[in-house]
């Protein structure tokens, strides 16, 4: 009995925590509505949520590492290191679809660097992303000499269809104007709700973030889950970027 009672607190707190946040929100797109009457177009929540859109993306991947029991500093860092690498490399001539597979892999790499040295070194995730996120941002750095990258505007002519797959990646529009970055948050927020709530990987994943001994005593492969967190993680930062 007392067991069941203190769920049904734990579930009533949850609710009252979101409800809280909710409320607040609600707040503040009234007092936006009061100030600017154009706050609630349909072109001005397009806006916001194309504006918002990488950043969706991104919490998306962090949700899954903060799921397994970690934290991801360096997603950021990713982002802008993966959106860079993917500009010079279209830049050398490289064919766009292995540019963009490339700086894919850049991400689930350096996933897999943060959670060899959490796992196996055993280095806390807040120093090891903290230092990954400064070497991200040199390397990005590095690599574009401090320089911005615009492949749609800097590559010679004779190159439409990089420019055109650059472009169609995000820059796609749908009926009534509805901007293509949004649609990649939907399916990236779908995907990931899934896997979280549907499958296996998420209630072993929930598992090992909640009570990391108990999943060990089960035999929970734990390396191996967090690892697919921190790769996943690195994954959404480059699609992001």
């Amino acid at each position: 009995m007392k067991s069941g009672i203190k769920s049904h607190m734990s579930g009533w707190l949850s609710f009252s925590r979101t409800r809280g946040v909710m409320l607040a929100v609600l707040i503040l797109v009234v007092l936006f509505t009061l100030g600017n009457p154009y706050f609630l177009t349909t072109r001005n929540i397009l806006g916001l949520l194309r504006a918002m859109s990488s950043l969706a993306i991104m919490a998306m991947g962090e949700l899954l590492v903060i799921v397994a029991g970690e934290i991801d500093l360096s997603v950021g860092a990713i982002y802008g290191l993966g959106a860079m690498l993917f500009g010079i490399l279209l830049l050398q001539g490289i064919d766009p679809h292995v540019s963009f597979t490339l700086a894919l892999l850049l991400g689930v790499a350096a996933g897999g660097v943060i959670c060899f040295l959490v796992t196996y070194i055993r280095i806390p995730s807040f120093v090891v992303t903290l230092g990954i996120m400064t070497i991200a941002q040199g390397i990005s750095l590095m690599i574009s000499n401090a320089r911005a990258i615009s492949p749609a505007f800097m590559l010679p002519p004779g190159h439409e269809d990089a420019i055109a797959f650059f472009r169609g990646l995000a820059g796609f529009q749908l009926p009534f104007n509805f901007p293509g970055q949004i649609v990649w948050m939907f399916v990236v927020t779908i995907v990931i709700g899934m896997l979280l709530n549907r499958f296996l990987f998420g209630f072993r994943l929930k598992s090992i973030g909640g009570n990391l001994e108990a999943a060990k005593l089960i035999r929970l492969p734990v390396r191996i889950y967090k690892f697919y967190a921190f790769a996943l993680c690195g994954l959404l930062c480059s699609l992001a970027g």
